[in-house]
């Protein structure tokens, strides 16, 4: 037979239980309502990979011109080299 463990009130159990569910619930609603409009959801999925490409590249670029002030690039040194003299720095 079933024992409720001692000095738990069933009447608080419901209510975390019931407190939980809401919050599941709300969760989906959520979830319905950015898929209620695909457009939007596809506008805002595009943004944030086309910013995330973008910090990515410029977070790349910024390494590289650190490294390169450091002068510490032995690859790409040898490209940069004939680039810097055609440019004329």
């Amino acid at each position: 037979m079933f024992q409720p463990p001692i000095n738990k009130d069933p009447a608080i159990e419901l209510a975390k239980e019931t407190r939980r569910l809401g919050v599941l619930v709300e969760r989906l609603m959520k979830r319905d309502a950015v898929f209620a409009r695909p457009w939007r959801y596809m506008m805002f999925s595009f943004l944030n990979g086309l910013f995330i490409f973008l910090g990515s590249t410029l977070g790349v670029a910024i390494l590289l011109w650190i490294l390169n002030l450091m002068g510490y690039l032995p690859v790409l040194s040898d490209i940069a080299g004939p680039l810097k003299s055609a440019i004329g720095q």
